[in-house]
């Protein structure tokens, strides 16, 4: 389930913000009426949570970290998924306590980019029932 939300939560990122035609806004809405509901319960009463912990610029950094908000803003809208968002300190020496943070509430922890992935290894070892991915 969690390589799920996770693989759909890149696909709806990488897909979500393109404008399309109008022909792709009236096939879609005809199934979000029918699919969302049913979508969205399911996660919502597994209490599914993530926790993403964006790389130093956070939100708003008009690159990957945005490119991985929208994801999580997807799977919310999408999956019924409840989520969490951690910035580091400009230097980022406090990625470890973010992640052991968000390990603490959440089914799958998600840190934003190759730096993480010392200390997503040892808070990963210390949570063995959460997931992680960088």
């Amino acid at each position: 389930m969690v390589a799920a939300v996770a693989a759909l939560s890149l696909v709806v990122a990488a897909c979500g913000s393109d404008g399309g035609s109008s022909d792709a806004t009236d096939s879609t809405e005809a199934p979000a009426a029918t699919e969302a509901p049913a979508a969205t319960e399911a996660p919502a009463e597994a209490g599914f949570n993530v926790g993403l912990t964006y790389d130093i610029g956070g939100r708003g950094d008009q690159s990957f970290n945005d490119s991985a908000a929208a994801g999580l803003d997807n799977a919310k809208a999408a999956l019924g998924v409840t989520g969490s968002e951690a910035e580091p300190n400009a230097d980022g020496s406090d990625r470890a306590q973010l992640l052991q943070l968000q390990a603490d509430q959440s089914d799958l922890v998600i840190a934003v980019g190759f730096l993480f992935a010392g200390d997503v290894a040892a808070v990963a070892a210390e949570n063995p029932d959460t997931n992680f991915a960088v």
